[in-house]
């Protein structure tokens, strides 16, 4: 978990949209790439790394209430990174794949209301696992 020393303020910035001026350790830079590549088995270790980390901060805190509890910020990234996973993997890709779907079958079936039944069976099955899709995405947030 970074350096021996649990009080070393870290120095490194990364240039991103959101963190533009804000130091950040190494483990934040590794979590948002492992995401953005898709490396699924480091990215679920990321809320014990963040657990870990709070009680590492947590007895330090209360050693001196006087200054703000960085280790309640730990919790508040898991939350945030929690809903924008949420947000733009689940509701927007797997809704929009859904929503394609729909028109796609909505468009063939207007042009041809006779639609073999195997094909529409076929269609709604495929609507149905896209639909079981995202409701997994947004309960696994």
């Amino acid at each position: 978990l970074g350096s021996v020393d649990r009080e070393k303020v870290f120095h490194t910035k990364y240039r991103t949209p959101y963190h533009r001026d804000i130091p950040q350790d190494h483990g934040s830079a590794l979590f948002a790439l492992a995401e953005s590549n898709g490396s699924q088995l480091i990215v679920a270790e990321e809320l014990d790394y963040s657990k870990l980390k709070m009680k590492i901060q947590h007895p330090g805190w209360l050693k001196n209430t006087t200054k703000f509890p960085n280790h309640i910020k730990h919790v508040h990234d898991q939350v945030s990174r929690g809903v924008y996973r949420t947000f733009f993997a689940g509701a927007l890709t797997n809704g929009w794949q859904l929503n394609l779907q729909i028109t796609i079958f909505a468009i063939r079936r207007a042009i041809n209301p006779n639609m073999h039944t195997t094909t529409t069976i076929q269609t709604y099955l495929s609507m149905a696992l896209s639909l079981f899709g995202l409701l997994l995405r947004v309960r696994d947030g």
